[in-house]
C-alpha cells in the first residue's frame, strides 16, 4: 500500500521531538465535542499512524466531519486518502461519518 502524503502544516516542524500519545485522548475528545480544528487533526494522526494505529477509513471519516465544518483543507486530505481504500472502505467511512453527523446534530 502507498504511503499516504498529508501535510501536517507548521506542525512538528521546529525540531523538536513531539509527544503524539499524549494529547489523543484530549484531542479525541475535543473532536467528539464538534471541534472542527481537532477533528481535522485526528484525520492527519489517523492518516500518518502519529501516535495510533494508521487507519485510512478513521482518517477519511474525521476529514469528511471537518469538511463539512468549514475546513477547506479537509476536503483534500479525504481524497487523497480515498486514493488509498478499497470502495468498501470509503463507503464504511462515509457511514461513519454521516452516523457521526447525525447523531451530534440530534444531541444539539
Amino acid at each position: 500500500m502507498r504511503a499516504v502524503d498529508i501535510s501536517l502544516g507548521e506542525q512538528g516542524r521546529a525540531g523538536v521531538v513531539q509527544d503524539t500519545k499524549e494529547p489523543w485522548p484530549l484531542l479525541r475528545k475535543a473532536a467528539e465535542q464538534g471541534h472542527a480544528s481537532a477533528q481535522y487533526n485526528l484525520g492527519l494522526m489517523y492518516a500518518n499512524g502519529q501516535g495510533i494505529p494508521q487507519d485510512y477509513v478513521m482518517a477519511h471519516k474525521y476529514f469528511n466531519i471537518a469538511a463539512s465544518s468549514g475546513v477547506k483543507k479537509a476536503n483534500k486530505n479525504r481524497d487523497s486518502v480515498a486514493t488509498l481504500m478499497t470502495a468498501s472502505q470509503i463507503e464504511k467511512a462515509q457511514n461513519l461519518a454521516s452516523e457521526w453527523m447525525r447523531t451530534h446534530a440530534e444531541n444539539q
